[in-house]
């Protein structure tokens, strides 16, 4: 199933002395199944993925393998071609 990215964000704990803390190495990631998140220009589409890529995001065996997608016009999305 295709499914664009919506954004990402560090996820967020409480440590012991009540402070909130991001984990800057798990993330949650919001997905949709139209291209909401659009940037205009391929070269942030490609930064956004390579950091994307490089989280090894995975939901239990699968793991996403993001690519860009030109939009209509000069707009570009982050997809997973592949999702669960």
């Amino acid at each position: 199933m295709k499914m664009y990215v919506l954004g990402y964000r560090s996820k967020e704990y409480n440590d012991e002395t009540g402070k909130t803390v991001a984990l800057l190495y798990e993330v949650e990631i919001q997905y949709t199944t139209d291209p909401e998140w659009k940037m205009p220009f391929r070269e942030l589409a490609e930064l956004e993925r390579d950091n994307l890529q490089r989280m090894q995001v995975h939901i239990g065996p699968h793991y996403c393998n993001f690519s860009i997608e030109q939009l209509s016009g000069s707009d570009f999305a982050i997809v997973c071609l592949s999702h669960p």
